[in-house]
């Protein structure tokens, strides 16, 4: 889903760009794509940083902080990322750019 976001002071344009709206999409896709690890007891966050690249793609991730001692829920929190459909890209005065996140996947 794509939002139109306009911002106006005295009259004038001072934002005009499309977002993906994130809030409602990601964690319908982290229900539908996760795969818990069948393993007893563990359960919390994994947080990836990664790059969305000018062509939405991500590119370089990396896990900032995983679940102690249960590495197979990092290993999936990586796989759904890496599955993602593309991101809409970064804007810097029009053009597209790279930009750096860091998404938790919870796991409870």
């Amino acid at each position: 889903m794509l939002i139109r976001t306009t911002f106006t002071l005295n009259n004038s344009l001072i934002i005009n760009s499309l977002k993906l709206c994130f809030i409602e999409s990601y964690p319908l896709y982290l229900k539908d794509s996760l795969r818990y690890p069948p393993s007893i007891g563990c359960h919390g966050s994994v947080f990836v940083e990664f790059i969305v690249e000018k062509d939405g793609s991500l590119s370089n991730l990396r896990v900032v902080k995983g679940i102690p001692d249960c590495p197979e829920y990092t290993k999936e929190a990586v796989r759904v990322l890496l599955n993602m459909p593309k991101w809409t890209p970064g804007k810097h005065i029009g053009n597209n750019v790279r930009a750096r996140m860091i998404l938790p996947v919870d796991f409870n």
